[in-house]
């Protein structure tokens, strides 16, 4: 296979698998909306969001940095060689979709800061135990 068209294939791998883990935890956490309380009845939710506890947002916070590490390791683990490390691709893009949620919704300061500092390094830091496990 060419080695451009493999290197995408796990870039695109790596997000979809960062973003699997990010709804997976989100459905496993145990600060769930009560029932109607959701996206439909945005005010509702937000006003919900506010009254999380701050253990809340640190068991999302612990859920993007997985998920970006777990993405990184998929990309690395499926790419071939590169001189540019593909991991920085997916942690990017999960950066993105990171961005995207923060903007969204309310969230305590130190959450939105961390989540975007720690997603490219955590998804480096998976694309370096990658390749320590090739």
């Amino acid at each position: 296979m060419n080695p451009t068209v493999r290197a995408f294939l796990a870039v695109f791998a790596g997000v979809a698998t960062g973003i699997i883990l990010i709804i997976a935890g989100r459905a496993l956490s145990p600060y769930q909306p009560a029932v109607g309380n959701d996206l439909s009845n945005l005010p509702a939710y937000t006003e919900w969001l506010r009254s999380l506890p701050d253990q809340a947002f640190g068991i999302l916070l612990a859920i993007y940095l997985i998920a970006c590490l777990a993405g990184g390791f998929v990309t690395v683990w499926m790419a071939p060689p590169l001189s540019f490390p593909p991991s920085f691709a997916t942690g990017f893009i999960l950066l993105l979709y990171n961005v995207a949620t923060v903007l969204a919704f309310p969230n305590p300061a130190w959450m939105s800061v961390a989540s975007c500092a720690g997603c490219i390094a955590f998804a480096l830091l998976g694309g370096w135990l990658a390749r320590r496990v090739k």
